[in-house]
């Protein structure tokens, strides 16, 4: 049984998938458990159709966090936590049974289930692709962020670039790493998306009659207030401007529009009204929770009013990306004038209409793109799935590693 903790982000489920699929595709008899801790991350897991639908062929998803508030609600809440970590923790009795976690395990009391399996928590990465130095600094504009200096939970690390932190904390030299492709670069991943995308594609654009053969894709952030834009506030403004001009420029694409899983209900409202409006006008648009790897088959070009990690499923299929957005002085003044994220922005423009016209029809020309330089191997993921599937190590390394570790966090 290998148990998968997940953030309340709905990437580090899109980081894991791929590579537990391709665990279970080379050892089927293994067993899954994922485990979630807010309404809205089970919410946005279940939205993503795809993923969920991969996730119930591995094993099921279970939701440890409050769902009513008060007092009863709270103490039943906790002994219900308590009585299923306990049940987590009898379970680590068997030597084959593993802990994955992004940052979940970092904290007490779930830190307890590490130490019950030192030697068989994997630590792994929570993004496929490396923040940037320059994409952290405007982060700090957007957001005061203090990042805890514990030693994480790691028995075993793997990311996606040899740059992720904690392989260079010396605190975990011991541990053994690997540097993995990320999972929009597996092969199998990408044929699955190659099977699966009529099935899901013809339900999302039932209205329309056929699937469109080309579509753009425009991704929407969260549309919380942002200071490092010029109108913190402004994104739905930017939203409905970019689809204005979308209808303008290319009136005969359709639009895929990908809201952020993190997205209150207050801003999906303003979505809603915003796509009602551009439906009425005769805009072919729809809403769509559809896994961007998958969209990108069909799609021409992404845009989005700020970059999105998304963005990275479109350069795995050499689909073009805009960044349409409206920039604050002082963040332009920090990326030189151009985007948080250029290597993987092909255009970015700060509120020009007719440029971004311009690009839309140069893409809305283009077909669609297929993937290339797609991983079939990889020795490092060979060594990590061979390791997974192993199992324990032997009870007496794993005590030694549980003392080593109380040891380390007693001397801190």
């Amino acid at each position: 049984m290998i148990f998968v903790f997940l953030n309340n982000k709905l990437i580090t489920l899109d980081v894991i998938l791929p590579l537990l699929r391709e665990l279970h595709s080379r050892a089927p008899k293994t067993k899954f458990e994922f485990i979630c801790f807010t309404p809205a991350t089970e919410k946005s897991i279940r939205e993503n159709v795809v993923l969920y639908d991969v996730l119930r062929e591995l094993g099921p998803l279970r939701m440890l966090g409050r769902r009513k508030n008060g007092l009863i609600a709270l103490l039943a809440h906790r002994a219900g936590l308590m009585a299923s970590l306990a049940l987590i923790a009898a379970r680590l009795l068997n030597p084959k049974a593993r802990l994955i976690h992004f940052k979940a395990l970092n904290e007490w009391p779930l830190r307890a289930l590490y130490h019950l399996a030192p030697t068989r928590t994997l630590y792994v990465e929570s993004t496929g692709i490396a923040h940037t130095e320059l994409e952290k600094r405007v982060d700090q504009l957007n957001k005061d962020r203090h990042y805890p200096d514990k030693i994480p939970a790691a028995g075993r690390l793997a990311g996606f670039d040899a740059g992720w932190p904690p392989f260079a904390d010396p605190r975990l030299k011991d541990r053994p790493r690997h540097v993995i492709p990320p999972p929009f670069r597996l092969a199998s991943w990408h044929g699955h998306m190659d099977r699966a995308a009529n099935r899901y594609l013809g339900p999302a654009f039932a209205e329309f009659g056929d699937v469109p053969d080309r579509i753009a894709v425009l991704i929407l952030s969260s549309m919380d207030r942002a200071p490092i834009l010029a109108d913190p506030d402004g994104f739905p403004a930017l939203f409905e401007e970019t689809l204005e001009v979308l209808g303008e420029a290319a009136p005969e694409l359709a639009i895929a529009i990908k809201p952020h899983p993190a997205t209150l209900p207050r801003y999906r409202a303003i979505q809603k009204e915003i796509v009602a409006k551009r439906r009425r006008l005769g805009q072919r648009v729809v809403i769509t929770h559809l896994h961007p790897l998958l969209l990108a088959r069909r799609a021409v070009f992404f845009a989005g009013n700020m970059f999105s990690s998304t963005f990275a499923n479109a350069a795995a299929m050499g689909v073009p990306t805009i960044e349409y957005s409206n920039y604050a002085a002082h963040t332009l003044a920090e990326t030189g004038g151009g985007s948080i994220r250029p290597d993987l922005v092909t255009c970015f423009i700060n509120k020009d209409r007719s440029e971004l016209a311009r690009h839309v029809s140069e893409f809305a020309a283009l077909n669609p793109s297929r993937a290339v330089g797609l991983v079939e191997r990889d020795p490092q993921l060979d060594a990590l799935l061979e390791a997974l599937s192993a199992g324990a190590c032997a009870p007496a390394a794993e005590n030694g590693a549980a003392a080593r570790m109380n040891t380390a966090a007693t001397t801190r």
